[in-house]
């Protein structure tokens, strides 16, 4: 299964299961995003979480890519309508990262270079589908 089709099918379920209630943060998602208030990530966390959507999901010839389509927002939105334990593994994932990036480079992930966020995201998917 692609990784878009995934997300699809996530979100779908996310909507119906986890977003009742929060139908007009993701309205205002669509329609005007810059008014969008983070609701669980961080500012410092939210471009974590852009960024690494927009590698798992770049910007092709048939769509514009995870940060133009401000999936990182929805993500924050589904985040801040879940379960405790979904919540800390978001954090967790995102702190992991950056540890990841500190240990190998000595530095942010988000200062690392495109050569060395591609390398650490393979190894992070490594075991993707196993």
């Amino acid at each position: 299964m692609e990784r878009r089709t995934a997300l699809k099918l996530i979100a779908a379920g996310v909507i119906a299961e986890q977003l009742d209630g929060a139908h007009q943060h993701l309205v205002q998602i669509a329609q005007a995003p810059a008014a969008y208030k983070l609701q669980f990530f961080s500012p410092e966390q939210n471009a974590l979480l852009d960024r690494l959507t927009d590698i798992i999901i770049p910007a092709d010839d048939r769509s514009p890519g995870a940060s133009a389509a401000k999936v990182s927002l929805f993500i924050d939105l589904m985040a801040a309508n879940s379960r405790k334990d979904a919540q800390q593994q978001w954090l967790a994932g995102l702190k992991a990262v950056e540890e990841e990036a500190s240990r190998r480079f000595g530095k942010p992930f988000l200062q690392c270079s495109a050569q060395q966020q591609d390398q650490l995201m393979t190894t992070m998917a490594a075991n993707e589908g196993k």
